[in-house]
């Protein structure tokens, strides 16, 4: 996550699910996995908040986004907002180096619990083949073996994912059951996606069902996001 993209379209989706998730979990832990600005126009999208059509998705949050859009564009104000009043922040910034990157990890599984959820907010996604973790640009994945000490905490997890250039269904077939094998057997996994980016769920115990029925209810008259069960 980078403080430019905050009120973004995407940013939309994403504090929307946070939203409907949050009464599910005690509490949801968001880890912005916060990286520095750059000079790309990433985060530029947000002529939405001029058209009321949007609105209806979350009128309390679209309303909280297009004032917040006029000011300073950051996660500290994204916290100090409101609208993601019952959830708990990892704003630190994430190290590339192996050290501080442990440190960051570390200080999240502390947060984390059985009756959580962490909601994880890299750049760009999942690990790719061309960036080893800790090298430069590694900041901006979230790697799969990272995932593993909180699957044995047993709390369920949310990761933003960044689409490639490739078919969004076909490539959500392939990151579903790699996210399964990872949490185990006992977690339900499912996506939300909109046309730019999915969020990744794995849901354990007696959470899936209602969850995914408050997701899949809005998804329906939604013009932003549609559900992805795993095939």
């Amino acid at each position: 996550m980078k403080d430019q993209y905050v009120g973004d379209i995407n940013d939309y989706a994403k504090y929307l699910l946070l939203r409907l998730a949050s009464p599910s979990f005690d509490p949801v832990v968001v880890a912005w996995m916060l990286t520095g600005g750059d000079q790309r126009g990433d985060g530029g999208r947000i002529q939405y908040l001029s058209q009321p059509r949007w609105r209806s998705e979350d009128p309390e949050l679209f309303d909280a986004l297009r004032l917040l859009v006029t000011g300073n564009r950051c996660v500290a104000e994204v916290q100090r907002a409101g609208f993601l009043e019952d959830c708990v922040f990892a704003a630190q910034p994430i190290d590339g180096d192996a050290q501080g990157r442990s440190r960051y990890f570390s200080s999240l599984e502390r947060l984390a619990g059985p009756d959580s959820l962490v909601f994880f907010d890299p750049d760009n996604g999942m690990e790719v083949p061309s960036v080893p973790r800790h090298r430069r640009g590694a900041e901006r994945y979230l790697f799969w073996e990272e995932l593993s000490p909180f699957g044995e905490i047993g709390a369920s997890v949310m990761i933003y994912q960044h689409f490639p250039r490739v078919n969004r269904k076909a490539y959500l077939d392939l990151l579903l059951p790699r996210l399964s094998k990872k949490m185990g057997d006992e977690y339900t996994v499912f996506a939300v996606h909109s046309s730019q980016v999915a969020f990744l769920f794995a849901l354990r115990g007696e959470r899936v069902d209602p969850l995914q029925g408050k997701i899949a209810r809005h998804c329906a008259g939604s013009r932003l996001m549609s559900l992805h069960l795993r095939g």
